[in-house]
C-alpha cells in the first residue's frame, strides 16, 4: 500500500510540472523537485527528466529533443551575469535587453542520455545520439552519437564504432521520427 500511495503521489507531482513548461511532448514524464525557469524549457515527446533538476535562465531557452533521458539532479545554465564593469559589484550589473550575449539557447537532439549531475552551459548543442556521462560540465557542443564525459566534457568514444551499426542506428531513428 506505502508503494501505491508513493507511485501515486509522484504521478501527481509530476502532472503538476509539466503545465509549467513551455511545451511538453506527449508520452513524456517529469519528477519531482524539478526547478528553475520552466516557461522557457520545451519538451519532446517521450523525454523523462529526473528528480530534482533545474533549469536556470532569464531570456534563453531550453529545447529538449524526443526519447532524451535526462537523469536526476541534472543543471541547464542557459545564461550568466555580467561582469565586465570596473569600480561596480558583480550583484550590482543588470543585463538590459541588448545584452544577448549573456543568455544563449540550450539545445539537446533525440535519443540522447545526460547521467546524473551533468552540468550543460548556455549556447551548448548536444547532437542527436549522444550520451553524457554523470558529473560532466558540457561547455561545447557535443557530435551526435558520441560518448562525452569529464570536465569539462570530452568525446571519449562513438556510440557505434562499426559504420554499419551506425547506419541501421539511424535508419531506425529516422523510421521513428516518420511515425511517432
Amino acid at each position: 500500500m506505502r508503494r501505491f500511495a508513493s507511485r501515486a503521489i509522484h504521478r501527481i507531482q509530476g502532472a503538476m510540472l509539466r503545465h509549467l513548461f513551455g511545451s511538453f511532448g506527449k508520452g513524456s514524464r517529469v519528477n519531482p523537485g524539478v526547478s528553475g525557469n520552466l516557461e522557457n524549457v520545451f519538451v519532446g515527446k517521450k523525454t523523462s527528466i529526473g528528480d530534482h533538476c533545474r533549469f536556470l535562465s532569464s531570456r534563453a531557452k531550453v529545447f529538449i529533443g524526443d526519447s532524451v533521458l535526462v537523469a536526476p539532479e541534472v543543471v541547464f545554465v542557459s545564461g550568466d551575469r555580467r561582469a565586465d564593469v570596473p569600480g561596480v559589484y558583480m550583484v550590482d550589473l543588470h543585463k538590459g535587453p541588448e545584452d544577448t550575449q549573456y543568455d544563449s539557447d540550450i539545445v539537446v537532439g533525440n535519443d540522447v542520455w545526460i547521467g546524473t549531475r551533468c552540468i550543460l552551459l548556455k549556447g551548448v548543442h548536444v547532437g542527436d545520439g549522444a550520451i553524457i556521462g554523470a558529473g560532466s560540465v558540457v561547455t561545447k557542443d557535443v557530435p551526435p552519437l558520441s560518448v562525452v564525459a569529464g570536465n569539462p566534457a570530452r568525446v571519449i568514444r562513438v556510440r557505434f564504432p562499426d559504420k554499419d551499426e551506425m547506419s541501421r542506428h539511424s535508419v531506425y531513428l529516422d523510421s521513428i521520427r516518420r511515425h511517432g
